[in-house]
């Protein structure tokens, strides 16, 4: 019982992400959470290990984090050296909360596989909590809910144009987190089995992860979205468009309609202060003439800084200079190439590289080609695009909890669509 609570505060973590604490670093309610799954890991290894081994996905996440856990070596001995024993300390924890999630998602994983009738609670825990995070960043932007972010985050995020719920205080963190709570939501509403109840949520998850979407106003968040819709379009058999098309007919419905007024709020400060308004954008925020290198947040000039980086400095390509070894200053490179692939390469590694991708793909289990992969396919589109607009997916931002959720959304389509009806083709 014990074991079970415990998954279930860690499920609802990943949605709180809100500190309960601060001893140096923000404490999240996970934290202490990790701790007891890593505690129940070390003691249970033998089992553990064996289920691991027969799933994919598990084997593909304990591979990624014991090869950061060799880099984080190169990490430790180069901050000793240079007495940066603070950035010790936080790398350390960035590594356990590597761990952490990985842990508790292979534990996750397990109790499903065992248990379906586990599985299906969860799923219907997912879209209680999912609904709720939806209604509460609505509500912020209707002005029924307060931001629920310290004023330092809401001063450093655009102020009055953040609302964020309780995932995060930018609006990177939330936009993510809805583009797989819809992959997750149309998951649900096209297994074969399932009841009334949970079909009901889907639709209204779906609907209104869209709409929530649109209202945080990340670019990274819309193009995931859009991502995952064009892949499920492509690749799905004929019956499979009766859910991507209607679905990205309803996303862009909802942002042109009159009636839906904090969205179309949204989306027109988003075009004029980032498309139509260039010439005072540029003058603001960069002295460079490249226009769309602003439109991306500078973006494309972080980009270039990383790959020549990665250019001037060869020999950190087969292993990386060192497990989140870049923001602590060991290589001098300090901001974020805002590019998962760049900084999975500069800090693990071509093969930390492979490692990751392999680990995501791990969630297909070999069956790469299974018509009933169209979903898998779709959320993983959007996940790689979101991955080369940010490093959303990666522990270099444990205090959001998205590595997290990743996993945990990745887990519930991969053995959900097990029942999936409509992407079977017509019988």
């Amino acid at each position: 019982m014990l074991f079970r609570i415990a998954l279930f505060f860690y499920i609802v973590s990943l949605f709180y992400n809100i500190p309960i604490g601060n001893v140096g670093q923000e404490v999240k309610l996970y934290d202490p959470i990790f701790f007891f799954f890593l505690y129940h890991y070390i003691g249970n290894r033998q089992g553990i290990q064996t289920f691991a081994q027969a799933d994919a996905a598990s084997r593909g996440m304990i591979k990624f984090a014991v090869w950061c856990s060799c880099t984080f070596v190169i990490s430790f001995l180069w901050l000793v050296a240079i007495n940066k024993f603070f950035e010790v300390f936080q790398t350390g924890l960035y590594l356990i909360h590597l761990w952490g999630f990985i842990i508790c998602t292979i534990f996750l994983r397990k109790e499903f596989v065992l248990n379906r009738a586990y599985f299906e609670k969860t799923i219907l825990l997912f879209l209680v909590i999912g609904l709720i995070e939806c209604l509460v960043i609505i509500g912020q932007n209707v002005g029924v809910v307060p931001y629920l972010w310290a004023k330092a985050y809401f001063d450093g995020y655009d102020g009055a144009n953040t609302f964020t719920g309780t995932m995060g205080p930018n609006r990177v963190v939330p936009g993510t987190a809805m583009f797989l709570t819809f992959a997750v939501a149309v998951a649900i509403l096209t297994a074969k089995q399932g009841t009334k109840k949970t079909r009901i949520a889907s639709v209204a998850l779906a609907v209104l992860s869209a709409v929530t979407a649109l209202l945080v106003g990340s670019r990274t968040g819309y193009i995931s979205l859009a991502g995952f819709l064009v892949v499920l379009t492509l690749l799905s058999p004929v019956n499979g468009l009766k859910i991507a098309i209607p679905s990205a007919l309803l996303f862009f419905l909802i942002a042109a309609s009159g009636v839906a007024g904090p969205v179309k709020d949204r989306i027109l400060f988003m075009v004029d202060h980032r498309v139509l308004n260039k010439v005072e954008t540029v003058d603001k925020y960069t002295t460079s003439a490249d226009y769309y290198d602003v439109l991306g947040s500078g973006r494309k000039g972080k980009l270039y800084k990383a790959a020549e980086f990665v250019g001037n400095n060869p020999w950190i390509l087969p292993v990386g200079s060192g497990f989140n070894n870049r923001y602590s200053g060991a290589t001098k490179q300090g901001n974020s190439a805002h590019n998962l692939y760049l900084t999975l390469i500069i800090e693990n590694g071509i093969v930390g590289l492979i490692l990751y991708l392999a680990m995501v793909f791990g969630f297909m289990r070999g069956q790469f080609w299974s018509r009933g992969n169209s979903i898998l396919w779709a959320t993983l589109g959007g996940v790689f695009v979101n991955m080369f607009f940010g490093e959303a997916f990666y522990i270099y931002r444990p205090a959001f909890g998205l590595f997290g959720i990743l996993l945990f959304s990745l887990s519930i389509i991969d053995i959900k669509r097990d029942e999936v009806a409509f992407l079977e083709g017509e019988k």
